[in-house]
Parts: structure tokens; sequence; C-alpha cells
């Protein structure tokens, strides 16, 4: 009798270990995983399992652990995804799963791939030493396969999708939804723009427990508009998430009940809807986009970027392959461990950048993107370390430390470079950070979006509660390119004007509740006549 239980044990511990990444978002590494292994080694050298009869019975046993094995290669991934990022976010999981995350470090993910295959392969093996006992069972198999299956976060999404297309009487944001109106392109200021995402670098890094990691960029709010309000939606939790909120004014939802399959030839992202960089150009701005990974060269781009800038007039993107500084052809050379390029490496390909488009009188708008601290590992560029080497760490605040003095500094150079022509400046993360160190003390606080804007108007702070694509009208606002009091673009709301928000008449979690299944707002950002 108490072979059972032990044999049953590494299989409850795989189990707990993934349900609580799922849950509690408590993450486990391949350390978790090898201790796993142990046990398992263990149990199985001190218990005895019970032998096949013969062939055949084991071939039947195999054949029903393979039905289990295919919720299990369904839900696979999710896992992995869930262990690096601490949550599953379903529209950014969609997403990639249609436009790929060809570029990612393979160094990086591996580990988890491991860990969720060790963790998986050690309950499928005690069911395969528990086969006598669960002979007991009439259709254990599919018992198991049904519940994996339920306890699927995608099969649930697309269910919900399929079900809300049908039957769902939730209000549709698509009322909401509205072109921006934009004075003429002949007419009002032009003055050049600089838009740097600073990737999960958001506002709540800022508070006195954890030592004043934002410190340099507060010394810049002397001279700048300061969102304190902006938070996540549904929808813009990831790098293009968050650009395409922040440039076109709506969330990248997944496409009503069907995502993959509708999304499977879509190309273009968000076509119809009028973007940045669409106003920009129409209005004579040359754009270029800077990336420290590479972003350029597959069909379905990487991450999606290259197809979002190719459908909405962006003239040039410069990413890890293409980029010709010094130091980025150095780290290129040198296969620079990580995503790419350091976050140095960007503001100098920013800096090189602004003293060419300064040689025309032609505006630009140039949009930088940096990568160091994404996590969950941190990187650090050389000239926040004393051995002048990149280094890579556990303490993401190693790398927000650095990355907020290279913006800090970037900001003063340019504003000293651009002396005497008219510039503005956006400082922005791209969304909330993904999961790391640092996570247990920020989730103790209100999670918040930095948003800084430079260079006109008086300088003050602005506390108006608002999401993600409330950031495109408040830019045209601010920019000068609304035709209206109080700018609307896509479902955002200028934080300038007098007409509220979305966030402030519904609430953020209604916002989030209602974007999750509006499948009619979905397929009309997606629209491609």
């Amino acid at each position: 009798m108490l072979s059972f239980p032990l044999i049953a044990f590494p299989a409850l511990v795989a189990i707990f270990l993934i349900v609580r990444a799922f849950v509690d978002a408590n993450v486990s590494d391949i350390n978790y995983a090898l201790g796993l292994l142990a046990i398992f080694a263990v149990v199985t050298l001190v218990t005895h399992a019970p032998r096949f009869t013969d062939g055949r019975a084991r071939r039947q046993f195999l054949r029903r652990l393979a039905v289990v094995g295919v919720p299990v290669l369904l839900i696979f991934p999710l896992c992995v995804v869930v262990l690096i990022f601490g949550e599953l976010d379903m529209a950014a999981f969609v997403f990639h799963l249609v436009f790929s995350m060809d570029g990612t470090p393979l160094g990086h993910v591996v580990p988890y791939i491991l860990t969720v295959a060790i963790y998986w392969a050690v309950i499928l093996a005690s069911l395969y030493r528990l086969h006598h006992a669960l002979a007991f069972l009439p259709l254990w198999w599919v018992a198991a396969a049904g519940l994996i299956l339920w306890c699927n976060p995608l099969v649930h999404d697309l269910a919900m999708n399929r079900l809300q297309a049908e039957f769902s009487q939730t209000p549709s944001l698509l009322a909401e939804f509205a072109d921006p109106d934009i004075i003429p392109a002949n007419a009002g200021p032009k003055p050049d723009i600089i838009v740097v995402y600073l990737e999960g670098l958001e506002q709540t890094y800022g508070v006195a427990e954890l030592g004043g990691l934002l410190d340099p960029l507060k010394e810049l709010e002397d001279s700048a508009l300061v969102f304190t309000g902006v938070q996540q939606a549904f929808g813009t939790g990831w790098s293009l998430g968050g650009t395409v909120a922040t440039q076109c004014g709506v969330a990248l939802l997944p496409q009503g009940a069907r995502p993959l399959s509708r999304m499977a030839d879509v190309q273009s992202i968000v076509p119809k809807v009028q973007c940045l960089t669409d106003i920009l150009s129409a209005r004579g701005y040359r754009s270029t986009y800077v990336s420290s990974t590479k972003i350029v060269g597959n069909t379905m781009g990487y991450y999606g970027f290259d197809n979002f800038f190719n459908t909405h007039a962006l003239e040039d993107v410069i990413d890890r392959d293409s980029a010709t500084t010094p130091n980025s052809i150095a780290a290129r050379e040198n296969a620079t461990e990580g995503w790419g390029l350091r976050d140095q490496d960007v503001f100098e390909i920013g800096t090189a950048e602004i003293a060419k488009n300064m040689q025309s009188d032609q505006p630009y708008a140039l949009f930088l993107a940096t990568m160091d601290t994404h996590g969950p590992e941190a990187f650090t560029s050389p000239e926040c370390v004393a051995r002048g080497q990149p280094a890579v760490s556990t303490d993401i605040a190693v790398a927000v430390r650095c990355s907020v003095q290279l913006t800090r500094d970037f900001v003063h150079k340019v504003q000293q470079m651009t002396k005497g022509r008219p510039t503005r400046i956006v400082l922005t993360s791209d969304h909330l950070a993904h999961r790391n160190n640092l996570s247990p003390t920020l989730d103790n606080y209100p999670r918040r979006n930095l948003v800084m804007f430079l260079g006109a108007d008086t300088p003050r702070v602005i506390d108006r509660q608002g999401f993600m694509p409330d950031v495109f009208p408040t830019m045209l606002d601010w920019l000068g390119l609304s035709a209206t009091a109080s700018a609307k673009a896509g479902i955002g709301r200028s934080l300038l004007g007098a007409e509220p928000t979305l966030t402030e008449t519904h609430g953020s979690a209604e916002i989030d509740r209602r974007l999750k299944v509006d499948v009619p707002l979905a397929l009309h950002i997606w629209r491609q006549d």
C-alpha cells in the first residue's frame, strides 16, 4: 500500500509546480526540475512497480498514455511562457503563435523548455509506473486528458471567444472607436519627434522601497509632462502590443472566435487603423525605428514589428543586423549575449540618426526601443560596468539602474544637439515589467506605466486614470495635430483634454473584461478591405 503514494509523489510535486505557476505566478526553473528528477530517481529505486503481464497489455497502456500526451503537448508551450513571464497573456500568446518568436535568444528559453519537459515527463512516467493501480479505474485516460484540456487556458479562450461571438451581451467598445481628427497636412507645427520605448520600465520601479531606481529620470520632471495614471489593458501587455496602443490607440486583440485560423494568412497589422506614422508620413516626416533585436527578414516579421511598420508608412528600420555604428558592429561580431544590442548601443544609434537627420530641413520621427530590462535576466551595458564589458545578472535592479541613467544622459545629449530646432521627446514604457526578482515588491503597489513628454507645454504632473491607448491621442493633442479640443483616436482619449477616458468612465477591470471578449472591435481593427 505504501508504494502507491510513493510512486505518485513525484507526479504530485510536478503538478503542484505547474499549477502554482498558473494560479499564483510562482515560477520555477531548471533547479526545481533537477530536484524533481532526483526525487523521481530515488522513488524509482526504493519502490517496486508491477510489471506488465504481456506485450499486448503494455501496448494498450501506451496507447492510452498517448491519449493523455496530446493535451500535454497542447498545454506545454503555455507552461513554458508562464514559467518565463510569471503570467499568461492570452492576447500576446495567440499573437506570437501567428507572427512567431524568431530572434528570441534560445540560451534563455531552453532551460525553461527543459524544466517543463521534465515536469511532464515525470508525470507521464509516474502514470506508467502506476499502470497496475490505474487498471482498476475505467476510462482513466479519458478523464486525465479531459482534465488537462479543461485546465488549458488556450482552450478556454477559444471556447469563450466562440460563445461570445454567438451569444455575448457585453457591450462592445467598438461604439467608442474614433478615427483621429487631424488638422490639414500643410498646417500646424512640425517639430522633430523622438519616442523612446523603455522595455518593461514601469513607473512602479520608482517607489522608495526599491531605493530610487528611477531617480535619474526624476531629474527630467522639472521640464516634463508626467502622466502617473496610465494602466495596462488586455492586448497591450507586450512590446508590439504597447507600441500599437501608443501609436494607434487600440489594443492588439485576437481576431474573434477563431483567432489562429483568422490570423494565419494576415501579414498586415491593423491596416485600416490610422496610426502615428501614417499621420506623420502625410505631413512629410521621415520615420525610423531602431531595435536592439533582429526584426527584419522574415515573412511574418520578428514579433510582428516589421509587418506593423511596413503597414504604417515607416520608412526605415535599423535592427541588430543592420546597425552600422562601431559598437553595434563590434557587438554583432562578438555575438554579444542576450536579445541583441545593449541599450547603450541603441542610444548610440539614435544619436547618430539624429545628427544625420539634422542635416536636412525635413522633419523626422525617431523611435528607439531598449531591451536590457526585459527580464527575467538583467543585462547591463558596458558603460555601467567597471570592467567595460556587458554583465548579466539575476537582479533586474542592476539593468533598470543602468538603463535609466543611459536614458537620462541620452535626453540631455539630444537637448544639447537640437538647440534651436523644435524637438519633442516622449519617454514611455512599452508595457509593465514582466516577472522578475522585484515582482513581489512591484505587486505591492498600483502598477502603472511610465509616460513623460519633454519639449513643450508647462511642466506638470497629470494623475488622470487612463490606459496605453490614451497615449496616442494625448501625443496628437500635445503635438498640436488634433483638430478638436479633446482628441480621440481609436479607443483612446487625450489625457490633456476634458473628455473622460474609458478607464475613468468604466474602470480598468471592466475595460479588461470587455476587451477579452470584444469580437466586433477585434474584427474592426484587423479588417483588411
